[in-house]
């Protein structure tokens, strides 16, 4: 048997250091992230955490909640939210949420195993993520990317594409990230999500700009620890695709890695076929299951198909598309706080 409460700022130092147990999970669950989200999108986190009968740490699991576009209480883990020692404590947890759920009128809830898949009877989704294994040396992975791959690193170099690592660039990058998620009628972040985690994650973040001359043309948004790597965030200007900076971006973003001594580099969710996932398997990283759990039955706006459930646009997301691309800006900041944040 498990108890499960509301950690509070006196639990970090032990949240961090059980998740520390768990080197290949990247920090998209460490304790900062409750004052991220609650500082940047105003909404309220539950983090919660496990004890074992000696009083320790089992478990944890990181939420928030948010109101969707009927002004209903959702709540989402973060990736990676759920992380637990044994079945019993996955279990706990789970069935913690469901009772806390219906005890607050949350309609529904989506909690994030990672590459953990969870045994329990509650509704299973599994997506894919691409993880690019690093080996020891520069020119042991230089040898292993394809001809190809190789080329467009070659031509990105050769176009006068210098990399720069730091967050001086961040205004520049949030702009093409922008203008590129408004374009596809994603829901974008604000600039304050990115400024805030480079404060309170400092040694866990990363931005690698490509600058042609002066000006910044993409960048990457890394998050790492001592032994784990992720990029979920990166972008870089249309009109600057000739110069090759994605594939320029992610090389950065593997050396950095292997200047750490950081063994894997997740290159985040992709939907299979896509041309970002392709993009990801052809540099050389290898498709991996993520895992989602729900206690509750989807809603009237999902439908399942082969198995697997997936969701229709809601509503906002789907007039997002059709609207002006002059406009996208402000509604896009308004949708980020009507649904999953991250």
């Amino acid at each position: 048997m498990v108890q499960v409460r509301l950690a509070t700022q006196e639990d970090s130092a032990a949240w961090d250091r059980y998740l520390d147990k768990f080197p290949d999970i990247p920090p998209m669950n460490r304790y900062a992230w409750k004052g991220i989200l609650e500082d940047t999108y105003r909404v309220k986190t539950y983090f919660f955490i496990a004890l074992d009968k000696d009083n320790k740490v089992a478990g944890i699991l990181s939420s928030y909640v948010t109101r969707d576009i009927k002004n209903r209480l959702n709540l989402y883990s973060l990736r990676f939210g759920i992380v637990a020692d044994d079945k019993a404590c996955y279990a706990g947890l789970l069935d913690h949420i469901k009772d806390f759920c219906g005890q607050n009128n949350i309609v529904s809830n989506l909690t994030a195993s990672g590459y953990k898949k969870i045994d329990t009877n509650y509704t299973e989704t599994v997506k894919k993520t691409v993880i690019l294994k690093l080996p020891r040396t520069e020119e042991e992975m230089w040898q292993s990317l394809r001809d190809k791959t190789r080329n467009m690193i070659r031509k990105s170099q050769k176009s006068g594409l210098v990399a720069e690592r730091g967050f001086c660039g961040l205004k520049e990058f949030y702009d093409i990230y922008t203008v590129n998620m408004l374009k596809k009628g994603i829901p974008i972040h604000r600039l304050e999500f990115f400024e805030n985690i480079a404060g309170a994650m400092p040694y866990n973040a990363t931005l690698i700009t490509a600058k042609k001359g002066a000006k910044v043309i993409g960048g990457t948004f890394v998050l790492h620890s001592m032994t784990s790597a992720i990029y979920p965030f990166q972008s870089s200007a249309s009109d600057m695709r000739t110069y090759a900076p994605n594939p320029f971006l992610v090389w950065e973003a593997v050396k950095m890695c292997m200047e750490r001594g950081i063994p894997a580099l997740d290159m985040g969710e992709s939907s299979q076929g896509g041309s970002v996932y392709d993009f990801k398997v052809n540099f050389g990283g290898v498709p991996r299951d993520v895992y989602y759990y729900t206690t509750f039955l989807r809603n009237e706006e999902q439908s399942k198909s082969g198995g697997v459930w997936k969701a229709k646009p809601s509503l906002a997301v789907r007039a997002l598309t059709v609207t002006p691309f002059f406009m996208r800006k402000q509604i896009g900041l308004w949708l980020k706080t009507r649904g999953r944040i991250i």
